[in-house]
C-alpha cells in the first residue's frame, strides 16, 4: 500500500510516535469518487528511508460514502481523530508532533513543495505497474 498523491488527493497527516516509529495517514478520493484514508504505523529497522528501507509498516484502510459525508466533513473529521492521537502520544513522548499538509489553490505544485521542506516526508515517484489510471 502507498499513500499517492495525485489530483485525488485532499489530505496528509504525520505524527512521530517515539524514537523508533511514526504514524502517517491520508485522505484521498479514489477513481470511483470514494472517499479513502489510507494510514500505516511504522516501526524503523534501520536508517534508510523510502523502499529502500527494512522498515516494518503496517498498513490500513477504510472508504467514506461520498452520499453521506462530504469531502469537507471527512477532512474535518479525520483532523480532530488524527489530532487527538497526537495529544495521546504527547502524554508520552513529548517530541511527538502533528504534521497536516491539506490540498490548497496551489495544488499538487504546493503540496510537494510543503513536502520537500519537512524531513519527515520521503517522496519517490511509483513504477508505471503501481500508478493509478
Amino acid at each position: 500500500m502507498t499513500i499517492t498523491i495525485d489530483e485525488n488527493f485532499i489530505a496528509l497527516w504525520y505524527i512521530l510516535l517515539s524514537d523508533s516509529s511514526d504514524f502517517m495517514a491520508g485522505l484521498t478520493r479514489n477513481l470511483s469518487g470514494t472517499l479513502e484514508c489510507t494510514y500505516r504505523f511504522r516501526y524503523y529497522k534501520d536508517d534508510k528511508t523510502g523502499l529502500d528501507s527494512d522498515d516494518e509498516k503496517h498498513w490500513y484502510s477504510f472508504s467514506i460514502d461520498p452520499e453521506k459525508t462530504t469531502k469537507d466533513d471527512a477532512l474535518i473529521t479525520c483532523r480532530n481523530v488524527f489530532g487527538k492521537l497526537a495529544d495521546l502520544v504527547k502524554m508520552h513522548y513529548p517530541d511527538a508532533k502533528l504534521v497536516e499538509i491539506v490540498m490548497g489553490p496551489d495544488g499538487l505544485e504546493g503540496v510537494l513543495r510543503k513536502m520537500g521542506c519537512n524531513p519527515c516526508f520521503h517522496i519517490a515517484k511509483l513504477p508505471p505497474s503501481e500508478q493509478r489510471n
